[in-house]
């Protein structure tokens, strides 16, 4: 067994990956639990968790104010969010994907008419997924908020496509 705590540094996060790979004659029960690898074999081919780290923005101590802000704030975004990533992956995809308030992070906020003005330039970072949390994609999307409550898209932009599970190949409609 493999443990990742060790491997964690502070403003990163453990990714689980599923990946199909082919049997070695060898059984082979592993996954992920506990921050330890387990998983399971079927027929000829084993499912694997693999593990890796990645660098996120500032994410708030958990409980304080400050994430009660992010999370409120982000809230009132969810619908303009979702309406973006269905337009996008409408093209792609006959499901459309879902984002998570947890997923979206946020990469700037700046007020470009100075101190307190009430216009906000946002960028965030999503992750799209289709059911049970399977990644389709990254994207960025920036929009303009203003004190009137207006919300303006500026920009969306695709990140990285992610390949789908053989199970859910059939939504697709076209390659990202």
């Amino acid at each position: 067994m493999i443990n990742f705590k060790k491997y964690i540094k502070k403003g990163q996060i453990l990714l689980a990956v599923m990946v199909l790979m082919y049997n070695i004659n060898e059984k082979i029960i592993f996954g992920v639990e506990n921050d330890e690898v387990h998983g399971r074999m079927e027929g000829d081919k084993i499912f694997m968790n693999l593990s890796t780290t990645v660098d996120l923005p500032h994410q708030p101590p958990k409980e304080s104010t400050e994430e009660l802000y992010q999370d409120v704030f982000l809230a009132l975004l969810m619908p303009y969010i979702q309406i973006e990533v269905e337009k996008y992956y409408s093209t792609y995809l006959s499901q459309t994907p879902l984002v998570d308030p947890y997923s979206i992070y946020i990469n700037s906020i700046s007020r470009p008419n100075g101190y307190r003005s009430f216009v906000f330039d946002i960028s965030l970072q999503v992750n799209p997924y289709i059911g049970p949390h399977i990644l389709v994609g990254t994207d960025n999307i920036d929009f303009t908020v203003e004190g009137n409550g207006r919300v303006k898209v500026k920009k969306f932009e695709h990140i990285k496509s992610y390949d789908l599970p053989p199970i859910y190949e059939h939504i697709m409609t076209e390659i990202v």
